[in-house]
């Protein structure tokens, strides 16, 4: 499944960029693992605004369709503020599963 990166952020909307992290590379694993590990480690948002599950050929095929969800927004937000501790680093978690697929 090729994503499609969509058009360039709307600046009207305040958005000119976006920032992301590779995580890990994943390329070496085959089809099935790698959506198995993205969402063990919560590396996809596979939920509707209405918080129910989406399957893999549901999820939106670019950043344009994805909706917010409030309640990871009101999280964000908190953490922010220093009212919520941060996350677990699913980086380094989702690197040590790269590095112990890459030995098999």
């Amino acid at each position: 499944m090729r994503i499609d990166p969509g058009p360039a952020p709307d600046p009207d909307d305040g958005v000119s960029h976006i920032l992301i992290l590779v995580a890990a590379d994943l390329k070496h694993i085959d089809r099935e693992t790698f959506w198995l590990v993205m969402d063990a480690y919560n590396g996809i948002h596979a939920f509707d605004v209405a918080g129910g599950r989406l399957s893999r050929k549901k999820l939106p095929r670019s950043i344009n369709q994805l909706v917010d969800d409030p309640n990871r927004s009101l999280a964000d937000e908190l953490r922010h503020l220093g009212q919520l501790p941060a996350p677990p680093d699913r980086a380094k978690q989702i690197k040590k599963f790269s590095g112990c697929a890459e030995k098999r």
